[in-house]
């Protein structure tokens, strides 16, 4: 059995088959081989696959609208409709079969198709295999020095970690012998701490109940010396107030005893100024007269020297002379009407005049001696005078 379709013609076959004609012929056959026809290219095929799915629904609305207009039709064409139904059944398996084939055929020209891709990655990485295999063969010997060269620096340094490893054997053996000694040690120290200790506590708990006896000791002391010095206290407050009395008493008296003294030597010295005095008052008179003579016998010569100041070489210092003779002249007089007295604390003294008047003597000789030739018979006249000023003296 065979549907042709041409076009968009239906045809009957013996089954009254009806089937779409499409502008590329196709034929499909129900014997037990495979399609009449294969298409030369995957695009044909992908057109026979869409237009087998517009065939199927062509048939299924054909189909469906057979099944209205029968509907309401004699049994006999119940009976045709079955039989085309079945017809249509049979040939939608039938599509359905060469839709599998049609799938596996571009299955089979997609795997060529991978398969030639695949032969050519093959070739390709083929001759990278070799260009890779003829690098490496080169970069293989460089390889292997390296590889060598490591497995040297690989055997020293185990020599060295093996070396070091004897090292760290050693001193851990060291710390451990170190951490023994120190646990020893620590031990011992310990013991002796706590020896030390015990020594303290017991040295202190003495040594404290040693500072409570003799702090008991000393508040007894401290009490009996309180005791002592209270009464020596009070025996000290009799004594000073006995003492502060006799004292007074004593003072009482002496300066009792200290102004009648007082009072007695006043009235002697009083008496033995007087006496002192009336017995001064003739000398004084004269010593004045012999003064006034004195100025006037140096105020004759100096009227005598004036004339002859000229001729003396050293007429400078015989005027400071006069000067200093004329000043202590003048302090004479007044001493001698004041009669200064200077008053000590028992007695009365007098100003010693008598030492100035021979320093005035002293100056008139001294002039005697640097006066001129002319003036010596009239020293002798002065000396003369003034001598018995010397034997008051």
């Amino acid at each position: 059995m065979q549907c042709i379709c041409y076009g968009s013609e239906i045809l009957q076959g013996p089954l009254n088959l009806g089937v779409t004609r499409y502008p590329d012929e196709v034929v499909i056959s129900h014997s037990e081989g495979s399609m009449s026809r294969k298409s030369s290219s995957h695009q044909n095929h992908s057109n026979g696959l869409g237009g087998q799915d517009s065939v199927l629904a062509m048939l299924l609305e054909h189909a469906l609208k057979v099944k209205e207009e029968v509907a309401g039709g004699p049994q006999s064409t119940l009976q045709a409709l079955e039989n085309h139904i079945h017809t249509i059944a049979h040939i939608v398996q039938q599509l359905s079969i060469n839709m599998q084939a049609c799938t596996q055929t571009l299955m089979v020209y997609a795997m060529e198709s991978h398969l030639a891709q695949r032969h050519s990655v093959a070739s390709e990485t083929s001759l990278a295999v070799q260009n890779l295999d003829q690098k490496s063969a080169a970069g293989i010997g460089d390889l292997r020095g390296r590889v060598a060269r490591c497995d040297a620096s690989i055997a020293q340094l185990s020599a060295d970690v093996i070396s070091g490893g004897v090292k760290v054997r050693r001193l851990q053996q060291e710390v451990t012998e170190l951490r023994s000694t120190l646990d020893v040690q620590l031990k011992r120290m310990e013991t002796k701490l706590c020896q030390a200790i015990d020594k303290a506590e017991t040295s202190l708990s003495e040594k404290v109940k040693q500072q409570k006896t003799s702090m008991s000791d000393l508040q007894r002391q401290v009490q009996r010396i309180e005791t002592r010095h209270l009464a020596g206290l009070e025996e000290a407050a009799g004594n000073t107030a006995r003492l502060r009395r006799w004292t007074e008493e004593q003072l009482q008296a002496s300066s009792q005893t200290h102004t009648q003294d007082h009072l007695r030597l006043q009235s002697l010295l009083q008496d033995k100024l007087l006496d002192a005095e009336s017995k001064s008052k003739e000398p004084m008179r004269a010593l004045e007269a012999r003064v006034g003579r004195v100025e006037v016998q140096q105020e004759q010569f100096l009227h005598r020297t004036q004339a002859d100041q000229q001729k003396c070489p050293e007429s400078k210092r015989i005027r400071s002379l006069e000067s200093s003779l004329q000043k202590e002249l003048q302090q004479l007089k007044q001493e001698t009407h004041s009669g200064e007295h200077i008053e000590t604390q028992d007695s009365f003294v007098m100003v010693p005049w008598l030492q100035r008047f021979k320093y005035v003597h002293d100056a008139i000789e001294l002039l005697r001696r640097i006066g001129d030739p002319m003036s010596r018979h009239r020293k002798d006249a002065l000396g003369q005078d003034t001598s018995p000023t010397g034997t008051g003296r």
